[in-house]
Formats: structure tokens, sequence, C-alpha cells
């Protein structure tokens, strides 16, 4: 499966992107850009493989490969370890990609049923191993 993430606003605290898989609507929230700054700063825009990651941390999840980022630490890679999983704000994430059912109503960059997204996004994603993602601007 291939899955789109267009960015849609951007504040001092957060990114929030629109995600598209087949038919499937998600929303997700990360960092904002902070220069590929690990941990503090969003997903670098690109192409990028989705592969089945087993988080110490969040268990059972994705992580974006390829361009800077890596699934490992390693010398030729700016990032590792960015994760599909859940949260609601940009509080929530490290530099990885939190996703969402819709978005959040309130003053912050927000999105909302995450752990239903989630779930939702794992029954879709389970059967493959490897996908693919694409994140972009608007």
């Amino acid at each position: 499966m291939h899955m789109t993430i267009t960015r849609q606003a951007m504040d001092s605290t957060a990114t929030l992107s629109r995600i598209i898989i087949d038919d499937q609507e998600f929303w997700g929230i990360e960092k904002p850009w902070r220069n590929n700054s690990p941990s503090i700063s969003s997903i670098p825009i690109g192409h990028y493989a989705l592969v089945q990651y087993k988080s110490p941390r969040f268990g059972n999840t994705w992580a974006f490969v390829g361009g800077t980022v890596s699934v490992r630490k390693s010398k030729t890679s700016d990032r590792f370890a960015c994760l599909i999983h859940k949260g609601n704000y940009g509080k929530d994430v490290q530099g990885c990609l939190a996703i969402g059912s819709s978005v959040g109503k309130g003053k912050q960059l927000a999105v909302t049923s995450s752990k239903l997204a989630f779930d939702k996004l794992s029954d879709m994603l389970y059967d493959e191993p490897y996908h693919t993602a694409e994140i972009g601007w608007v």
C-alpha cells in the first residue's frame, strides 16, 4: 500500500498532515520543521519505504526508511527510528508521526482518536512487511 502524507499547517508546536491510504483518510501530527534535527523536527519531505518495526516503547509499528532516515542509528543517516505511533499533540512525538482519525478543534494543532486510527491503520498494513510513503506540502 502507498501512504500519501500532505502537510496542511504548521505552528511553533506541531505540523498537521492529511494522510490518505487507498480510500481511507487519517490525520497526522508531528513536530514542526527544525532543520531535520533528531527528536525535535518533523520527518523530511520525500519518498520512503515503510517497514514493520518493533519499538521498545510503542510495540509493533512502522518506521520510515529513505533519504536521511534509517531504521537504526548509523553513520550514513541523520535520523533514525522515525515511527508511526499513537499521539494527539506535537508534544507526544519526538521526530515521529502520530496518527489520528480527525483534526482536533482546540487552540493547538492536534489529532483525535489516535488509538482508533492506529488500530485501523494496523489492520490495513499488517499483512505486508513493506509499504511506501510520500511526504509533502499542499
